[in-house]
């Protein structure tokens, strides 16, 4: 779970927290790198075959650069850029999404936050209608894609249109996941996964608090069975 540190507000905790990750990022990229040429000129006094050892340094340095720019790579990709923030339909300061979401739901959407699994408002929950976005209010899943996959968090199968949940890879918590998001507004959703049991192979596993749910009107749905009934 991502929580502010105590004594800070979430959006202070927001930014310490991509500073953090920065630091950690160039620090794990150029590491071994320090540690190799350290080493290896150690051992290239000592050792008598000094250009074998010179040789190997070489090699080692070469593959340990490619690993370092993987790496690098691959912690830029944990946030988006601000060109793809600014390219959202919907934005808002982080000031204005706290006093609007509240503490907890700010957490969650716009810190990427986790519920704890089995306590979410929608994941036993199963009456038709439509999850929508607790953000922005952008229409996401429809009832008649959720299931229960029993791990904690509501299931979907997919998406209620194309496109409409984005997708960004995420490596956090030394994991390689799939991150969902709305695709209007850029709060986090969860993740998908490609367990899913149904004919589209993918499980939508996403927080409760990053959704509201809108009822199906029953009034509708009779009107539109009464004629079928007649006939």
């Amino acid at each position: 779970m991502t929580y502010g540190r105590a004594g800070s507000s979430p959006v202070q905790g927001t930014e310490n927290l991509k500073t953090r990750n920065g630091i950690v990022c160039v620090f794990f990229s150029f590491y071994p790198m320090v540690h190799t040429m350290f080493s290896s000129s150690l051992c290239a006094r000592s050792d008598e075959h000094f250009h074998a050892v010179h040789g190997y340094w070489n090699m080692r340095t070469v593959l340990i650069l490619l690993a370092s720019a993987w790496t690098l790579t691959s912690c830029q990709a944990q946030s988006p850029s601000t060109a793809m923030e600014n390219q959202l339909p919907v934005q808002k300061s982080e000031e204005a999404w706290l006093q609007e979401l509240g503490p907890e739901r700010y957490r969650i959407l716009r810190q990427k936050g986790t519920e704890y699994p089995g306590t979410g408002e929608y994941d036993k929950h199963f009456e038709a209608g439509t999850y929508r976005c607790a953000g922005c209010g952008t229409a996401l899943f429809s009832s008649d894609g959720k299931f229960d996959a029993h791990c904690g968090w509501p299931s979907f199968d997919q998406e209620i249109s194309e496109g409409i949940v984005a997708e960004k890879r995420d490596f956090s918590h030394g994991m390689i996941r799939t991150e969902i998001l709305c695709s209007q507004c850029g709060g986090h959703l969860g993740h998908v996964f490609d367990d899913g049991p149904t004919e589209t192979g993918l499980r939508y596993c996403v927080n409760s608090l990053s959704l509201t749910f809108e009822q199906e009107n029953p009034e509708s749905s009779s009107t539109q069975a009464e004629p079928e009934k007649n006939e």
